[in-house]
């Protein structure tokens, strides 16, 4: 894994640690993702979201591809290319929650380490706030009422904008039986409860370390489009 995710690689591939609970503990799980896998998934898993992630991973790999095409064009004509570099795990990320205010709590306790935690009451209101200022992570507690997360998860989707921000679903089993619907809504993961406070870290991390990753690729974009070579 170590040899595959080296980031000296441009045209690396994506690597997914799949692993039994009993055979990954925390701390084994955080080494995985300290070498460079770009997520550990734990047994049992729901395909749908498994699909999710080797999809997003693929789409990252295809612009950081192009990307690293552009840079090797500029190069060979002799153009100033932009550095490509990798971003290290945010520990200073912006994360949005609503839903369940009996939650916050927990929440807290499990990302106050890496983020900043702004709540909001409704979905409505959690909306508003994103289109305010700029988030790494959503982090939903869907109690009753799912129909409402799930349109609130729509609508950020229909904004450009907020198209990639994580959006974390935690939620009970009952409430949301046919667990299609939150991805087809848009939903990033989907986490039914009881939900682990590390488990729920290291995901949020993860996904916040994407974003960066490629809000940074698109800037390099923009300073890739040189005339010289167009």
């Amino acid at each position: 894994a170590k040899f595959l995710a080296s980031p000296e690689n441009h045209y690396r591939v994506p690597v997914i640690t799949v692993a039994e609970r009993t055979h990954m503990d925390g701390r084994i799980a955080e080494e995985f993702l300290s070498i460079g896998v770009d997520d550990v998934i734990l047994q049992p898993f729901n395909p749908v979201h498994l699909k999710s992630r080797i999809c997003a991973l693929m789409r990252l790999k295809t612009m950081r591809g192009e990307l690293v095409r552009r840079i090797d064009t500029q190069t060979k004509y002799g153009v100033d290319a932009p550095t490509l570099e990798t971003v290290e795990r945010p520990e200073d990320g912006n994360v949005l929650v609503t839903g369940d205010a009996k939650s916050f709590a927990f929440l807290e306790n499990a990302l106050s380490n890496s983020a900043t935690l702004v709540g909001a009451l409704t979905p409505s209101i959690a909306l508003e706030y994103m289109l305010r200022r700029d988030f790494d992570a959503v982090v939903i507690d869907a109690s009753e009422n799912i129909g409402d997360y799930l349109d609130f998860v729509t609508n950020a989707r229909m904004n450009a904008q907020l198209y990639n921000v994580p959006i974390i679903m935690m939620v009970e089993t009952e409430l949301l039986p046919d667990v299609e619907k939150a991805y087809q809504a848009g939903v990033t993961d989907v986490m039914f409860k009881p939900v682990d406070d590390e488990e729920l870290h290291r995901r949020v991390n993860s996904y916040m370390k994407e974003l960066r990753f490629r809000d940074a690729l698109r800037s390099i974009y923009s300073q890739a489009l040189h005339m010289a070579t167009s």
